[in-house]
C-alpha cells in the first residue's frame, strides 16, 4: 500500500511538472508574439509570402502578356501583398509593422511591387512610381476622370498602410534597430522635412503626396493610435485651419463635454502631433475642432500594457 502510495506521488508530480511546462511554453510563445523579434531579412521568408507571391505574378503574367491593356497594369499595381511580418502568423493587419529588408513598412501597406519587383514589359517596371504615373493616365484618360478625382481615387487605393508613421514610435519594438537618416536632398519628396525613414517614405518618394500633380489633403487629417508600452494617445493630425483644439473624452457620453473631458491641447501649427497624459484603460473619443470647419472624431480604445 506505501509502494502504490509512492508510485501515485511520483505519478502525480511527474503530470505537475509536465502542466507547468506546457504552461511556460504558452506563456513564452505568447510573450514572442505579442512583440516584434527582430526585422525581417529576407521578404520570401515572411508568412503567407508564397500564396502572396502567386497572386502577384499571376496578375504580372497577364501584364506582360498583354501590355498595351492599362487595365492590367492597374490590376497589379493596386492589388496588396498579404504578408505577416510581424511575426504574429496573421497577414495584412492593420497598426502592425516591421523593418524588411531595410525599409520601414506597415503590414497593410504592402502590394505588389513590393514582392514582385521585377515585373516588366520592354522598358516599363512596374513600381510604385511607374504605377502612379499609370494610375493617373487611366483614371484620366481611360475613366475620364478631372486630376483632382483620379488623386483622390489614387490615394484610395495606395496607401503606406495604418501603423505609426513617426519611426521614433518604433523605437524599442524592434531588435537591434537604428531608424536611418533620410539625406537632405531627399526632403524634397515631401512638404515638411523628414529626419529619419519612416513606413510612408517608398509613398512619399514616389509622389504619392501629390498623385497626377495634385495635393489631395485639402481636407483635415486625423490618425491617433496608443503608444507603444504606455496608457497614452498619439494623434497626428494635417491641414487643420488654425486656430483648433484637440479633446480626448471618455465614452460615457455620446459627445464630448465638460463632464468627460480627460485632455485638452490648443493646435498651434496646421501639422502636428499630441501624445496625452497617462490614461485609465477603456475606450476614448478624440475630437479635433477647428474654429472653422467641420470636426473630426475618432474612437480609441486604450489597452493594459
Amino acid at each position: 500500500m506505501k509502494g502504490l502510495n509512492a508510485l501515485e506521488i511520483i505519478f502525480t508530480l511527474f503530470v505537475l511538472i509536465v502542466v507547468v511546462l506546457v504552461v511556460v511554453r504558452m506563456f513564452i510563445t505568447r510573450f514572442t508574439f505579442a512583440g516584434i523579434e527582430a526585422p525581417i531579412q529576407d521578404i520570401t521568408e515572411t508568412y503567407n509570402y508564397e500564396a502572396a507571391y502567386s497572386t502577384c505574378n499571376s496578375l504580372c503574367n497577364k501584364y506582360e502578356s498583354d501590355c498595351g491593356n492599362l487595365q492590367n497594369a492597374v490590376k497589379f499595381c493596386i492589388q496588396k501583398a498579404n504578408i505577416d511580418i510581424d511575426g504574429d502568423r496573421i497577414a495584412g493587419e492593420k497598426g502592425h509593422f516591421n523593418v524588411v529588408e531595410g525599409v520601414p513598412l506597415c503590414e497593410d501597406g504592402i502590394y505588389c511591387f513590393h514582392v514582385k519587383t521585377d515585373c516588366s514589359c520592354g522598358t516599363m517596371r512596374l513600381d510604385a512610381k511607374s504605377c502612379l504615373t499609370i494610375l493617373c493616365d487611366y483614371y484620366q484618360d481611360i475613366r475620364g476622370y478631372t486630376p483632382q478625382v483620379a488623386g483622390s481615387l489614387i490615394s484610395n487605393v495606395i496607401n503606406y498602410g495604418t501603423c505609426p508613421p513617426d519611426i521614433n514610435d518604433w523605437i524599442g519594438r524592434i531588435e537591434d534597430y537604428e531608424p536611418v537618416p533620410v539625406p537632405a536632398y531627399e526632403s524634397d519628396w515631401i512638404d515638411d522635412p523628414i529626419e529619419y525613414m519612416g513606413p510612408d517614405h517608398w509613398w512619399a518618394k514616389a509622389g504619392y503626396r501629390t498623385p497626377c500633380g495634385v495635393e489631395t489633403n485639402t481636407e483635415i487629417s486625423l490618425e491617433c493610435a496608443q503608444v507603444t508600452y504606455a496608457t497614452k494617445i498619439k494623434c497626428n493630425w494635417w491641414d487643420v485651419p488654425i486656430p483648433a483644439g484637440i479633446v480626448i473624452c471618455t465614452d460615457e457620453e455620446p459627445i464630448c463635454g465638460a463632464d468627460n473631458i480627460e485632455d485638452y491641447k490648443t493646435i498651434e501649427s496646421s501639422d502636428g502631433s499630441y501624445t496625452t497624459i497617462e490614461l485609465d484603460t477603456g475606450t476614448y473619443i478624440v475630437r479635433l475642432q477647428p474654429d472653422e470647419g467641420k470636426k473630426i472624431e475618432l474612437s480609441i480604445e486604450v489597452e493594459p500594457v
